[in-house]
């Protein structure tokens, strides 16, 4: 903001000569604040103090500086956040990629027998000590290839993109390669969502794992359901809202909502690694097994649906500061 006294007497100039009170409750007087870039009524009181016409210059500077150091505090802060939401998102993608190319419970299981034996140590550790990540649950897919290579492997490829499909600076830059990568991201999401209806269609879900229990009173499969369709709706809105609606803004917000309810997953196994771990200690009898894997599978659901909308307030709240000019300056 330029505080020289000509440019100030100039933007008092241009001001229509009405008291504060009508300037707030006309049309006209909102028309005039978006063309001179004020969001709204509180920016025009901090821009300057109308009394009989004279400009408080001392005021106006005081005050544009005020508000302007309290902007950039805000921003920083939101950047911040923004930030880690990132870091946590890239950790949480690569820990999916891990899980499912390199161990435990990949999609080469039963398809190479060199990596069955090479994960096979794992599985005996959680059989012999009755770990909260049994063994059935994590050879579930096993003798399962067309599960293996239509959920499994298009997930992990799903979740290597994620990390570079969120970056803002590789979007910018690599415009191509982040297009080419989107047709592949959104085929990866076609392919998760048929395993998906296949784990579903052959009752692969954990609670079927324990036959020998009595039936959940509140099931969890309901909600995975309800989560996979989801999966699904967003991830044909953010592809309608790119080529059709040509709309970034709500593109971007869906894909954002369509990541959340992917990720999950991996935070679902991050939650059973960690806290069911300390709550849980092991051997951990079958019922706390199965309970507590359904109690982290719809925490993890509500996590990320929460943290996903919470991102799209930043993200949106940082687009609308970016566009709000004061004077010849932009914020």
């Amino acid at each position: 903001v330029i505080f020289c006294m000509p440019k100030v007497h100039a933007f008092h100039n241009s001001l229509p000569v009405v008291s504060s009170n009508h300037f707030a409750s006309t049309r006209k007087a909102s028309t005039w604040l978006e063309n001179k870039g004020m969001a709204n009524h509180k920016q025009y009181h901090a821009m300057c103090r109308c009394d009989n016409n004279i400009l408080d210059t001392s005021s106006l500077a005081k005050e544009i500086q005020g508000c302007k150091h309290q902007q950039a505090r805000q921003r920083r802060r939101r950047q911040l956040q923004l930030r880690w939401l990132y870091i946590a998102v890239s950790y949480l993608s690569l820990q999916m990629v891990l899980w499912m190319t390199v161990a435990p419970a990949t999609w080469l299981l039963t398809i190479s027998p060199l990596h069955s034996r090479l994960v096979t140590p794992i599985f005996s550790y959680l059989e012999r000590t009755q770990n909260i990540l049994t063994a059935d649950l994590m050879t579930k897919f096993i003798h399962r290839p067309l599960v293996q290579c239509t959920h499994i492997l298009p997930g992990a490829l799903w979740s290597l993109m994620v990390p570079f499909q969120l970056h803002p600076t590789f979007r910018k830059t690599h415009r191509k390669a982040h297009k080419r990568m989107g047709y592949i991201f959104f085929a990866c999401s076609v392919l998760t969502s048929m395993g998906a209806g296949i784990i579903l269609a052959k009752k692969l879900m954990f609670e079927h794992f324990f036959p020998d229990l009595p039936p959940f009173r509140f099931p969890s499969e309901p909600i995975v359901i309800a989560v996979a369709l989801w999966f699904v709706y967003t991830a044909g809105r953010a592809w309608y809202a790119v080529l059709w609606e040509r709309n970034i803004e709500q593109h971007q917000t869906w894909v954002l909502r369509h990541i959340a309810s992917g990720i999950r997953v991996s935070l679902l196994r991050l939650f059973a690694m960690t806290v069911a771990q300390v709550l849980f200690r092991p051997p951990t009898p079958r019922t706390a097994q199965r309970a507590a894997f359904g109690d982290i599978s719809k925490v993890s659901c509500a996590v990320c649906i929460v943290v996903a909308e919470y991102a799209i307030r930043l993200i949106r709240a940082e687009k609308r500061e970016s566009n709000v000019e004061w004077g010849d300056a932009r914020v």
